[in-house]
C-alpha cells in the first residue's frame, strides 16, 4: 500500500514537472491563529506534539499535499529564520514582542497580525564591511527541523524555504534605502546582494542535507501595478544569483518555487530563465491574470495559487465554489497547477470557506 507521503510527493513532483498527476495538489499557508482554531491547539511547545498537530491540521483536517519546515510558534514556514530566532528579546509588553534575530534585524511580533521589521543593521555603506552573518549559528539552529522532516515525510511533500537576495537585502538595509541604492550606489548593492547570496547558499545546503523535496525562494519584489525594480536592474543584479541558487538545487534533484506577492508578470520570463519550476501566489487582484499566465507560460512553469484571498475573507461558500472551479478550469489542464490562495489564511478567513476550497478542489481537480 502506498503511504500518503509517497502519494503526495508523486502528485507534487509530476505537477511541478508540468505533467498530469492523479489530481491537482493542494497547498496553503496558515497563520498561527488559524492553525490553532482548526486544532484547538494544546501543548504547542512540545515538539513531538507539534509534529502530530501538523499532521492533524494539514493532512487529516485539510488534506494538503505540502508542508514546510515549520515554525512551531505559528504553524507556517520558517524563512531563513532558524529555530529560536526570537530568543533575543528587546522588549515585551502587552502581548507584543520586539526581538532581534541572529542577523541583527529587529522585528515586532504583535499579538495579532504578521511580524514586521523595525530596524536594520546596515544603514550606512561602511557598515557592510563589518557586518557578519550568523553562519556558524544556523547549523545548530536548523537541526531541530531534521527530525521533524523525517517524521513528516510519511505524509507530505516537504518544502524548505529561504529568502531571495532581494528580500534578505531589504531586511538588512531597509526598503527605501535599498531601492535608492539601485541608482545611487549599484556597486555597493552588487556586493550586498552577493553577500546575501552566499549566506542563502549556506542555508540551502543545510536544507538539501536534510533531504527536503523542494525549496521556496521567498522574495516580495512587486507592487500591485508591477515590479519594484525594472526588469533591466533585475537582470543585471539579481538574475545571475537566482540562476546559481536554482541550478545548485536542480543539480541535487530538488525542485524550486519562487514566491512574490504583487504583479510580477514582467519578470516571469527571467524567472523561467533562472530555472524555477513554479511561481506563487498569483494575485489576480494585482493583475496576475491566471488564464493569460497559463496560456503564455504554462508550458514552462508550474502555477501555484490564484484563489482570491479577499474572496475567501468576504465571499460566501458559493463564491468560493465558483472561484476554485474557475482556477482549476483555467490553470489545471495538462498539469502544472497547484491550488493555493493568493495570500495566506489568517483568522479573518472563515474556516467554512477554507474547508470549502479544499473540498471543491478535491472534487473538481481530478484528471
Amino acid at each position: 500500500m502506498v503511504d500518503r507521503g509517497t502519494l503526495s510527493r508523486k502528485r507534487v513532483v509530476a505537477t511541478m514537472l508540468l505533467e498530469e498527476p492523479d489530481m491537482v495538489p493542494l497547498d496553503e499557508e496558515l497563520w498561527g491563529l488559524t492553525f490553532e482554531n482548526i486544532l484547538k491547539l494544546k501543548d504547542k511547545n512540545d515538539e513531538n506534539s507539534y509534529i502530530r498537530q501538523l499532521i492533524r491540521v494539514r493532512k487529516e483536517a485539510l488534506d494538503l499535499d505540502i508542508v514546510g519546515t515549520s515554525d512551531p510558534d505559528s504553524g507556517v514556514m520558517a524563512c531563513l529564520m532558524p529555530y529560536g530566532f526570537r530568543d533575543d528579546i528587546v522588549q515585551e509588553t502587552g502581548g507584543r514582542i520586539i526581538f532581534r534575530d541572529p542577523n541583527g534585524i529587529v522585528w515586532i511580533h504583535p499579538s495579532y497580525g504578521e511580524e514586521t521589521v523595525l530596524d536594520h543593521p546596515i544603514k550606512t555603506y561602511d557598515q557592510l564591511d563589518s557586518f557578519e552573518f550568523a553562519t556558524p549559528d544556523i547549523v545548530v539552529r536548523y537541526n531541530v527541523y531534521k527530525e521533524r522532516i523525517e517524521k513528516l515525510r510519511d505524509y507530505f511533500f516537504i518544502m524548505g524555504e529561504v529568502m531571495t537576495p532581494f528580500e534578505l537585502a531589504y531586511r538588512l538595509r531597509g526598503h527605501e534605502r535599498l531601492l535608492k541604492d539601485f541608482y545611487l550606489n549599484p556597486r555597493f548593492l552588487r556586493e550586498l546582494f552577493e553577500r546575501c547570496h552566499r549566506y542563502i547558499m549556506d542555508v540551502v545546503e543545510i536544507l538539501l542535507e536534510m533531504q527536503v523535496d523542494g525549496i521556496i525562494f521567498y522574495g516580495d519584489i512587486a507592487y500591485n501595478k508591477g515590479p519594484m525594480i525594472s526588469p533591466k536592474h533585475h537582470r543585471e543584479l539579481l538574475l545571475p544569483l537566482l540562476r546559481k541558487e536554482v541550478s545548485y538545487c536542480r543539480n541535487r534533484g530538488v525542485l524550486t518555487r519562487f514566491h512574490s506577492d504583487g504583479n510580477i508578470t514582467p519578470l516571469i520570463p527571467q524567472l523561467i530563465e533562472a530555472g524555477f519550476n513554479a511561481i506563487d501566489p498569483l494575485e489576480q487582484r494585482a493583475g496576475m491574470d491566471l488564464s493569460f499566465i497559463k496560456r503564455e507560460f504554462g508550458d514552462r512553469l508550474c502555477l501555484v495559487g490564484g484563489v482570491d484571498i479577499r474572496l475567501l475573507i468576504n465571499g460566501s461558500s458559493e463564491d468560493v465554489v465558483e472561484a476554485v472551479k474557475r482556477c482549476i478550469s483555467e490553470a489545471a489542464p495538462g498539469g502544472g497547477y497547484i491550488l493555493h490562495s493568493s495570500g495566506s489564511i489568517g483568522p479573518d478567513v472563515p474556516l467554512e470557506n477554507l474547508f470549502t476550497m479544499v473540498k471543491v478542489a478535491r472534487k473538481y481537480g481530478r484528471y
